[in-house]
């Protein structure tokens, strides 16, 4: 996956945090999107600390998503 740019929703927690973590522990470059800012930031921490990889973090609460919103995405 090195290389690989890859958008995970739901990443802040469950199984969306644990594909953010395995793709950034394959080399992937992993943007981590859900609402929920603190737990996002924790696992960007974890990400950063045991892989090296810098994700980015996209706050957005999808169920409230307006065409504005995913045209800025």
């Amino acid at each position: 996956m090195a290389e690989q740019i890859i958008l995970i929703t739901g990443a802040a927690q469950g199984i969306g945090a644990s594909v953010a973590k395995a793709c950034a522990h394959a080399g992937a470059t992993v943007i981590l999107l859900d609402k929920q800012v603190p737990q996002l930031e924790a696992v960007y921490d974890e990400i950063v600390e045991q892989t090296g990889i810098i994700p980015a973090i996209y706050p957005l609460d999808l169920k409230g998503a307006t065409v504005d919103d995913y045209k800025q995405l």
